[in-house]
């Protein structure tokens, strides 16, 4: 059952999963989902090699809210990608000291603390682009391990080991990535690790794939031919973009087109270019998803401290609470619920910032700028624009959220096939909660990650005329406790005969 919370929270809430919290996967994600976790992330640089702790969340999500309201969570298999990482050190957190000189070796593993081991096979690719690097005189090679835990100098090559200095001390972990600004790598995208893991996750029904290291549109597109015409799946599987590189950054229009939604991945986006243009990318992005309608999750270091601290730091706190007023669909927490010390302490922590964050935005809200939205769209892909039928479903759902708005309505309910309908009156950030009812249960799964939005499955009856449906959904609503008499509901969705995916109906409800 959907809890009070996450009838009035808008901004979604990703959690990743990762250690064992509680005496079991699925009670953990069940403490998590209370707290108000709604998308359970799974990282696949670290799952099992059985896909055990993958497999048990996956099956207990999947019968989480059925059949009384619709699925209450949703799930996101991130894909590892090209990640460059060592492979496994001496000694845990060891703290690697400033000034010190330490050896990079291709290796799995070290049992020496002044040497670091860089595992096959990606390592020949990262010796190679330092040696180019430094063959070029563009020595000495920065490296930063994590997202900033300490950074080397890599000044020469002998060999199978590479010579460093360690410029900023700090800890060190088996696993942990690294990159090299400025290095060149011929990295395979999609790697073998990848495919098997994605296979895996299509087998067991993932929600979203999020998709590493995009840097075009074409990483996109090979992924999808490599699920229907290598693992035989028809079905359309929502991909999201990982951005993360500068690449990224400069295609971001044309990776908005051709994914489901994007991630603002900080951490290494912040590796890959200057970090004084972090925010601002950030806002950029946020700003492309909603004109699109195309959920955009920001994340990296929201709560970091909170991974040991009860207590996030002040900084953090603010972070959070720009990201959630820029517009963004959903926040991310990764250490602090993978392997934190407070997981269900940062969860609150999270939801009490987007509830403030969500209030301010809200009262300095205006009329003008639902409109600037869609007129800055029609201007960034004038290709869309030039559609007439775009157009027609963008003012309709723009007409939709001024009416909740305006007569201060109860809810707003999309009648939906694909979801298109709700996400364009979703980008307009409205006050009133979504209800998208549908028939298809992975449509209303997918639909958990877009701002403000609660999926409803109905029954699939295509005989059933659409006035006896919108009789149906409001019978359904009361008796959920959503709506009561007296209560205006604004309802949209497309009436046969009309294209699927659009929309053209706006209808007002006086619940009796």
């Amino acid at each position: 059952m959907i809890s009070a919370r996450q009838k009035t929270r808008q901004t979604r809430i990703v959690c990743t999963l990762g250690r064992l919290h509680g005496p079991s996967q699925p009670e953990m994600a069940t403490a998590f989902f209370d707290a108000g976790m709604n998308v359970a992330r799974l990282n696949m640089s670290h799952c099992d090699k059985d896909y055990a702790k993958e497999a048990e969340v996956l099956n207990w999500v999947h019968e989480l809210g059925l059949p009384d309201r619709g699925p209450r969570l949703a799930t996101l298999g991130d894909l590892q990608g090209p990640k460059i990482r060592l492979g496994f050190v001496a000694k845990e957190h060891a703290t690697l000291p400033t000034g010190e000189s330490i050896v990079l070796r291709r290796a799995t593993h070290s049992d020496d603390e002044a040497v670091l081991p860089i595992a096959p096979p990606l390592a020949d690719h990262v010796f190679e682009g330092l040696a180019r690097a430094l063959a070029e005189g563009r020595g000495p090679i920065s490296m930063t391990l994590g997202d900033g835990d300490a950074i080397l100098s890599v000044d020469s090559i002998q060999g199978e080991e590479a010579v460093a200095r360690v410029v900023e001390g700090g800890p060190v972990r088996s696993r942990m990535g690294f990159t090299a600004r400025g290095v060149a790598m011929d990295i395979e995208t999609f790697t073998d690790k990848d495919r098997q893991d994605l296979k895996f996750l299509m087998e067991h029904n993932v929600t979203y794939v999020g998709v590493s290291f995009v840097k075009s549109a074409e990483d996109l597109r090979r992924i999808r031919c490599y699920i229907r015409d290598t693992l035989g799946i028809s079905r359309h599987v929502p991909l999201i973009a990982k951005i993360e590189t500068a690449d990224a950054v400069y295609n971001i229009q044309s990776i908005l087109e051709k994914s489901e939604g994007v991630m603002v991945a900080r951490g290494d986006l912040g590796l890959h270019i200057d970090i004084e243009e972090v925010p601002e990318v950030q806002k950029r992005i946020v700003e492309l998803g909603r004109m699109t309608a195309k959920p955009v999750i920001i994340a990296t270091q929201m709560l970091e401290s909170m991974t040991r601290n009860p207590e996030p730091t002040r900084a953090e706190v603010t972070d959070v609470f720009n990201a959630i007023v820029d517009g963004c669909d959903a926040v991310m927490l990764s250490g602090e619920t993978s392997y934190g010390d407070h997981p269900l302490k940062a969860i609150g922590v999270m939801e009490r910032i987007a509830f403030r964050a969500e209030l301010w935005r809200d009262s300095q809200r205006t009329e003008a700028q639902a409109r600037q939205l869609l007129d800055g769209l029609y201007e960034r892909f004038p290709d869309f624009a030039s559609h007439e039928m775009n157009r027609l479903n963008d003012e309709i759902a723009l007409a939709v959220h001024k009416l909740a708005d305006g007569v201060g309505a109860k809810a707003i309910a999309t009648i939906t096939t694909t979801g298109a309908s709700t996400r364009r009156v979703a980008r307009f950030r409205s006050r009133v909660p979504i209800i998208a009812a549908g028939e298809d249960v992975d449509i209303m799964r997918q639909l958990i990650l877009t701002h403000g939005t609660h999926p409803l499955v109905m029954e699939n009856d295509e005989g059933t005329p659409f006035e006896e449906r919108v009789q149906q959904l409001s019978k359904r609503l009361q008796s959920l406790g959503l709506i009561r008499s007296g209560d205006i509901v604004i309802l949209s969705g497309g009436q046969t005969p009309w294209p699927k995916g659009s929309t053209n109906l706006l209808k007002v409800l006086l619940v009796d």
